[in-house]
């Protein structure tokens, strides 16, 4: 997830329904898995001012735009919150995996791990914006039972993409029930595919 996304109505959709799947579970920790990369000095904001482009400061964009300021709201939840804050490069995906498995194996279980992409599960082409299908397998054998994965998805051009998704998902997490959040106000254009794993076999 890129840094400009952060703080935006996606976010109150995307954290109410981690925190409720959290309590209503009874599980000990939330792991955001952001495939983090910051933003370059090149992509930060300018503004007009009289006549003058400045650049947003790195310390305002800071402000508004940490994704690990979210971990504050464990202590307001009472939930464990972690943000793997290793850079994504797209072209190491392994080592970012590796990464996530390690993340997993300290984490309090039962977790809720979550996958959160720019845009959510690859489709035919995968690009830094997606997860991809391995991914998500590895990750749900990674996982304990108990233990939650929910997938942040954004909403694809073709008419009809949430079921195919949820099955994807459904799949690559060996048959395990897809349950989908979402609002009807405001982040409409997301949802989020969430699956408890409930056995070792699951």
């Amino acid at each position: 997830m890129r840094d400009k996304w952060y703080g935006d109505n996606r976010d109150l959709v995307k954290w109410t329904t981690l925190v409720h799947i959290a309590r209503a579970c009874k599980l000990r920790s939330i792991l955001q898995v952001p495939y983090w990369r910051p933003e370059s000095e090149e992509e930060l904001p300018r503004i007009v001012f009289s006549n003058s482009k400045i650049v947003v400061t790195r310390e305002v964009w800071g402000f508004f735009r940490d994704i690990r300021k979210i971990v504050d709201l464990g202590d307001e939840v009472g939930i464990s919150i972690g943000v793997i804050m290793d850079e994504f490069n797209p072209g190491e995906r392994a080592v970012y995996l590796r990464c996530v498995r390690k993340h997993i194996a300290k984490v309090a279980s039962p977790v809720l791990l979550f996958l959160d992409p720019d845009t959510g599960l690859q489709p035919k082409h995968v690009s830094a914006k997606h997860t991809t299908f391995e991914e998500v397998k590895d990750c749900w054998a990674t996982l304990r039972p108990r233990d939650w994965l929910v997938l942040y998805q954004h909403a694809r051009r073709q008419p009809g993409w949430e079921k195919p998704v949820e099955a994807d998902l459904a799949r690559l997490c060996n048959g395990a029930r897809v349950k989908v959040a979402r609002s009807e106000k405001i982040g409409k254009d997301v949802l989020f595919l969430c699956a408890e794993k409930l056995d070792y076999g699951k």
